[in-house]
């Protein structure tokens, strides 16, 4: 899907955020648990940001994985 978007003044596609969503399951899968600091620093999104795009990814299948907020 090639739609636009505007995330933090940047226009960036919903391809782009579902590779970057791809990119945190594989780093999952690779060592098991991953912060949302180190996705935030790792991508140029905010943790509010980071945050909504894995509940979002994970209720759609595309990240299989648990979000534990306050852990």
């Amino acid at each position: 899907d090639d739609t636009l978007k505007l995330v933090h003044g940047e226009l960036v596609t919903q391809y782009y955020l579902d590779q970057v969503c791809l990119e945190i399951d594989e780093a999952l899968k690779g060592v098991g648990e991953v912060t949302v600091a180190a996705l935030a620093s790792r991508f140029p999104f905010s943790n509010d940001l980071v945050i909504n795009l894995v509940k979002d990814a994970i209720s759609r299948g595309v990240i299989h994985g648990v979000l534990e907020e306050g852990v």
